[in-house]
């Protein structure tokens, strides 16, 4: 009873009655919300480069990460709660919380790596890059949603990238997940809609199973990632590449409108 009651909470400070705080105004939201202004973020852009060169062009060694931070961040331990999280994500498998000292080790090793004279590569002229980026795509009294896209080079058959959605509470600057706003069967049946607006973007051949179409869902049967963020528009699912297909077939992605997912919220009631 008291995990019902939580969930109940959960989806009233998200949803309100029950989605239309996205279209809202301040004076339309509960009276407990947050002031949106609150969150108010400056982004921040930090970056090396490698003997000068321009970052972003083709013939350019650089690693470079651009963040929001929250204007109020000294103001609340929520934010600066939230603010570790999307920080760590970006920083992740890093041995700083420097920024600055990722880049510039990243173009030492660059330099070092063409200069090793046990490689015998004094031509190598390939550029790397590193590139993150984190930006809010929802910021509302109720949730926040960032966007983590990343892009790297450093060798190899091909670079790689991919794009990483999270959820926050506001109120507390807990992570949100799908369990926490609906329940087993809400989820099923969203599991449902999913797999329709998937078909209906990437089409199967009549009689195609989703293996004979080179899809990974474990015994053929059509999940819902866990890479998902709310929009203005709908719950938007990202899958990057190799999670379900291979790096030739690319990400897949869909968005599932709020219009057609409305009724769920009632099993959590």
């Amino acid at each position: 009873m008291k995990s019902r009651s939580v969930k109940s909470i959960i989806v009233y400070l998200i949803f309100g009655f029950p989605i239309s705080f996205l279209s809202c105004t301040n004076d339309e939201n509960p009276k407990d919300s947050f002031d949106v202004s609150f969150f108010d973020v400056k982004s921040e852009h930090v970056e090396s480069v490698y003997n000068h060169c321009t970052a972003g062009k083709d013939d350019c060694t650089y690693m470079s990460f651009d963040y929001p931070v929250f204007k109020n961040l000294g103001k609340s331990e929520v934010l600066k709660k939230i603010q570790l999280k999307v920080n760590s994500f970006l920083l992740e498998g890093e041995q700083t919380n420097s920024f600055r000292q990722v880049t510039e080790r990243f173009i030492k090793e660059y330099d070092e790596f063409i200069h090793d004279p046990e490689l015998e590569q004094d031509d190598y002229s390939i550029p790397w890059y590193d590139s993150r980026k984190a930006e809010w795509i929802t910021i509302r009294p109720n949730v926040v949603s960032i966007k983590i896209s990343l892009s790297a080079y450093m060798g190899g058959a091909h670079p790689g990238s991919g794009i990483y959605l999270r959820n926050f509470i506001p109120s507390t600057g807990d992570s949100l997940g799908l369990g926490m706003v609906f329940g087993d069967e809400a989820i099923k049946e969203l599991t449902e809609i999913g797999e329709m607006e998937f078909n209906k973007k990437y089409p199967l051949a009549e009689g195609e199973s989703y293996d004979q179409a080179g899809y990974w869902f474990k015994d053929d049967v059509f999940l819902l990632t866990p890479n998902f963020a709310f929009t203005s528009e709908g719950l938007w699912f990202y899958y990057n590449e190799y999670e379900i297909a291979s790096y030739a077939t690319g990400p897949q992605e869909i968005l599932i409108p709020y219009e057609k997912i409305k009724h769920l919220f009632s099993y959590t009631h």
